[in-house]
């Protein structure tokens, strides 16, 4: 088994790294500007889903068209 000691030496250069990088994240998404950027990118996601739901509806649509067109040329 390992000495929880042996590795206290790996594990500060993990954690200082690790904060830093929070430190540059929370510098910028703070304030308004954060919120603004944020905001941008809930929208976009959800933008993107609305789009593939209408490219869906769009393509059942299509198919319904040609399975009418398929039995107006049926009964003629």
């Amino acid at each position: 088994m390992v000495d929880i000691n042996t590795t206290m030496p790996l594990i500060g250069p993990i954690s200082s790294t690790i904060q830093q990088i929070f430190g540059v994240v929370s510098i910028l998404v703070g304030g308004i500007f954060g919120i603004y950027v944020i905001t941008l990118i809930v929208r976009l996601f959800f933008f993107r889903k609305i789009y593939k739901s209408f490219e869906e509806i769009r393509i059942s649509i299509k198919r319904l068209e040609d399975k009418i067109d398929k039995l107006g040329k049926k009964k003629k």
